[in-house]
């Protein structure tokens, strides 16, 4: 079993940093470039994430080959002590629109437990890391969530879209009118749970419903926690990987009770 800050535990961080700055590589190298569409693949985001899918199981397969890379096929799942759990391109339709927000997200699980995480923005060059109970980090510099309370001109992140389960996006718009939050749409809620991580922004929301092992949450948990922040879904409730996940809250600690009590209010009032 890895313990806390083990030199396991310290090589495979070295090596999901690595992964993670490779995988951003393969992102700045493709963007924009023409490639030819297949059956499964019609979008430049798609034909990217792929790549970078490659080249991470090959590096896994090579470095690691008793570890398991994490499919969306249960089978293939069963039965593995460590998993690497990956989001190649987090911020994918605006990848696919040259807007440069787009993140690729890599965790390690021990026995479904995080115990390391690597995010990396590869258009400003920032990596994000977190071991567990070893704290998190920027490039280097170790990293905690702001103390900023709901108030006027505190920054929260929405991610929202049109067929999204939860229309947070019209409740933090109420929030904004009550309180006067600068509510902001990143992009890719794993960039923006970053900014969380790194006090730029106080909270971020996503209105998406999820079942099951999430690659959004894998990494995004541990390096928020490990900065001292919390991740839950909108209600509050612990976020786990066997039951459906009703959205994402992710929060400082100063302003995570507010939001929930606030949103909770909302889907009151607006229930039929």
């Amino acid at each position: 079993m890895v313990q806390k800050n083990s030199q396991t535990t310290v090589q495979y961080l070295d090596f999901a940093k690595r992964l993670a700055i490779g995988a951003g590589s393969i992102m700045v190298d493709l963007e924009g470039k023409p490639f030819k569409p297949t059956k499964d693949i019609n979008y430049i985001n798609e034909h990217v994430a792929k790549e970078i899918e490659k080249f991470v199981a090959k590096e896994i397969a090579t470095t690691l080959p008793d570890h398991n890379l994490f499919d969306f096929q249960p089978s293939l799942n069963a039965g593995v002590d460590y998993e690497w759990i990956c989001d190649y391109v987090d911020g994918a339709y605006c990848y696919s629109k040259e807007h440069k927000i787009s993140v690729t997200s890599i965790a390690l699980q021990y026995k479904n437990k995080t115990i390391v995480s690597a995010i990396y923005n590869p258009w400003t060059r920032q990596l994000f890391y977190a071991s567990k109970d070893g704290g998190a980090f920027l490039n280097d510099k170790q990293i905690n969530t702001s103390h900023d309370a709901i108030a006027t001109g505190t920054l929260v992140d929405v991610e929202w879209w049109p067929w999204a389960n939860y229309d947070v996006d019209s409740w933090l718009h109420n929030v904004s009118l009550e309180t006067g939050i600068y509510a902001l749409h990143v992009g890719s809620v794993i960039h923006a749970a970053c900014l969380v991580a790194s006090g730029s922004f106080a909270a971020a929301v996503l209105g998406k419903s999820m079942i099951g092992k999430n690659h959004e949450i894998a990494a995004i948990k541990l390096i928020i926690e490990e900065a001292g922040g919390l991740l839950t879904d909108l209600e509050g409730s612990t976020v786990g990987y066997k039951n459906e996940i009703k959205g994402l809250l992710i929060a400082n600690p100063s302003c995570h009770q507010d939001l929930v009590k606030r949103y909770i209010t909302y889907e009151r009032s607006t229930a039929v």
